[in-house]
């Protein structure tokens, strides 16, 4: 609101805008006199009944506006210490806030993943705006797994790829997609030049390790439906130890999917006790296991 403040007051969105100013001072802690005060100086146009009516107004109903307001966005600055996780307010959901939001979202243009269709079992869908973790011992085919899902759904999909490289990747794909074994896609290639690509076009691959900032420009880039994280410790979060990165990252993998609206599944290792004692359950992932139950 730095930056709003000294523009200066500008007609036509004086009000809107003044509204916002408030709020922020408010929640500084500032008294309804200092307010005044500063909203005078700032809309110096607009007349002392009005300003007074906008101060009071704030401060009785307690109006608050979040990162995501459109006003608020205008004078976003990468220097806020809310600039990364747009979190200067938590969003408070009235029961008329959670029934519009639940109209949209049934009304929205989404494709559940159905692993009932897949695997001819009881439908079990998986929405946009859900986290789902993959975890099992070494060695199981995760990975495999995972990519063979994306190839029954084929909808737009981010796949970061943080321990293969883009090679192996692709080949393995090119496997699922032709039911054709690593021999057989290597020798095509050798001896074809027809391209093989048709049967991945709704794939985009990411080998580079990323920050939870530079994963959600990704995903605002790329705009796919599903995202895939192979694996989670790929992620990087700085100033933070290995095993207290998973419950931030799961906090972090669930709020990019909640705002971007999209699947995200990821793949995870269990740890090494897990694996010694052959038992796997909801705390045998590896990390901080208290932030995921």
């Amino acid at each position: 609101m730095q930056h709003l403040y000294k523009r200066g007051q500008e007609k036509g969105s004086r009000h809107t805008e003044l509204l916002r100013l408030i709020s922020a001072w408010r929640r500084q802690g500032l008294s309804v006199e200092s307010s005044l005060d500063l909203a005078s100086h700032w809309a110096s146009t607009l007349e002392k009944e009005e300003i007074t009516h906008v101060v009071n107004s704030v401060y009785k109903n307690s109006y608050t506006y979040g990162c995501n307001d459109t006003i608020m966005k205008k004078f976003c600055d990468p220097k806020c210490i809310f600039y990364l996780h747009k979190n200067y307010v938590v969003d408070v959901l009235t029961p008329k806030d959670m029934e519009s939001n639940f109209r949209s979202f049934l009304n929205s243009n989404m494709h559940p993943l159905d692993l009932g269709k897949i695997y001819h079992i009881p439908s079990y869908k998986i929405y946009p705006e859900e986290v789902v973790v993959v975890t099992a011992d070494t060695g199981i085919g995760k990975s495999a797994w995972v990519q063979n899902l994306c190839d029954a759904w084929k909808v737009p999909t981010l796949y970061l790829s943080l321990e293969m490289h883009a090679s192996l990747t692709y080949r393995r794909f090119l496997q699922i997609a032709y039911k054709m074994s690593r021999e057989e896609v290597e020798d095509y290639y050798k001896n074809n030049s027809k391209s093989l690509i048709g049967a991945l076009e709704y794939l985009k691959v990411v080998t580079q390790y990323p920050t939870i900032s530079n994963l959600e420009k990704l995903i605002k880039t790329t705009l796919p439906e599903l995202v895939v994280i192979d694996v989670m410790d790929g992620i990087i979060i700085k100033g933070t130890q290995d095993e207290s990165k998973l419950g931030i990252i799961i906090q972090e993998l669930k709020a990019l999917a909640e705002k971007l609206h999209v699947v995200i599944i990821a793949i995870h290792h269990i740890s090494k006790s897990a694996a010694y004692e052959k038992k796997l359950n909801i705390h045998s992932l590896k990390g901080d296991r208290k932030s995921v139950v």
